[in-house]
């Protein structure tokens, strides 16, 4: 080879190391470990040189998703710069995947273009059911599923709402054992409240709706079991900044974490 001498005796049994075949695997050796000391040191470095993480929450879910989070963060990373892009879910995303943002809360969209994110479970959303006062059903502290057959759906033709919908139908089948057959859609978050306030019919939700209630719309929340939606904790896979994996692993020993 390249260095012009054997490495190897061979044998009809056996094969060995010649000398400077062992002189060359004791060197090898120490590269490899050389090479994992460096790593460790390059880590050390960035985590001492990364000041800044910047996180997307939706504007609807501060208290539900964080609660004492960032103070908790702050005290274990004082030295550490955290801004908070409080935000609708599609700016959340589109912060994310812009790279506006280090790390974003999202229910678990999937879309086509997204596979250099990853997505890391952490806290179920439950859902509820948004209605007019006036609905029979508000009269109720809590729904089932089955006690929704009758009613109209109302539905948000929104990209981000498009998963949720898809789930809504699911647990319609499994848990209330009737297909959605009439349902309105619209395109804009003030049309659908509308929609409520005129009594036109019911939205399944989470935190998104259930920050609407007024004198006009009520929240109950639904007690079947299954009856939430995943949010996750989304980040870019070749991220460098050591820090989201620090935010990630406080959010999971802390008890804002309900998987």
């Amino acid at each position: 080879g390249d260095l012009g001498t054997r490495l190897f005796k061979r044998t009809t049994q056996v094969v060995e190391l010649t000398e400077t075949g062992r002189l060359l695997q004791l060197r090898a050796q120490g590269l490899v470990e050389d090479y994992e000391d460096i790593k460790l040191q390059i880590h050390d470095i960035e985590l001492r040189t990364s000041r800044s993480l910047r996180i997307g929450v939706p504007y609807y879910a501060i208290e539900d998703y964080l609660g004492t989070i960032p103070t908790e963060f702050e005290k274990k990373y004082p030295e550490v710069n955290t801004s908070y892009f409080v935000e609708t879910p599609s700016d959340v995303y589109y912060n994310l995947v812009n790279h506006k943002t280090d790390l974003a809360f999202l229910v678990n969209y999937k879309m086509s273009s997204d596979d250099f994110i990853s997505y890391v479970p952490v806290y179920r959303e439950p859902l509820g059911v948004v209605l007019n006062v006036n609905n029979p059903l508000a009269e109720k502290p809590y729904l089932r599923f089955r006690e929704l057959k009758k009613e109209t759906f109302l539905l948000l033709t929104d990209p981000f709402f498009v998963s949720s919908m898809t789930q809504i139908g699911e647990l319609s089948k499994s848990l209330g054992e009737f297909n959605i057959e009439r349902f309105i859609n619209y395109d804009r978050m003030e049309s659908l409240l509308i929609g409520i306030s005129k009594n036109d019919g019911i939205c399944i939700s989470g935190a998104l709706l259930k920050s609407q209630e007024s004198r006009f719309i009520a929240y109950r929340p639904l007690v079947d079991k299954g009856c939430w939606r995943m949010v996750c904790l989304c980040f870019d896979k070749k991220t460098k900044n050591p820090l989201v994996q620090n935010f990630i692993d406080l959010y999971r020993s802390s008890s804002y974490y309900r998987i």
